[in-house]
């Protein structure tokens, strides 16, 4: 049992520590792409800010790629709390059956069960 538990809570810090990962790279992006909007707003030469501009371009494009990646992964941490409430049936689903049969008129005589 402990080995169970041990793995459930090395995952969970795995993707708490991968969600922190990509929080963290977004944040360095959006920071970059800030820099890089200041230079583009400081630059007078044209040739150096068509240059910027481009650059900026392609961080925008990675902070975008960044941002839609984290919103494509769900959280780890809850799909592993709902397999952890959601506990396997302890019957075999027979007792959804209790007061039913599986046979009607034409259904041979060694075919018919009935649930009592």
């Amino acid at each position: 049992m402990t080995s169970i538990s041990s793995v459930a809570s090395s995952s969970a810090t795995t993707s708490s520590s991968s969600s922190n990962a990509s929080k963290a790279t977004i944040a360095n992006l959006e920071a970059q792409v800030a820099a890089k909007q200041a230079e583009v707003d400081a630059e007078t030469d044209a040739t150096k800010k068509t240059e910027l501009e481009t650059e900026l371009k392609a961080l925008q494009a990675k902070l975008e790629a960044a941002k839609q990646e984290a919103a494509a992964k769900p959280d780890q941490k809850q799909p592993q709390n709902d397999n952890e409430k959601s506990e396997p049936p302890r019957f075999s689903g027979e007792s959804d059956n209790i007061g039913k049969g599986n046979f009607g008129e034409g259904t041979p005589f060694g075919q018919r069960f009935a649930y009592l």
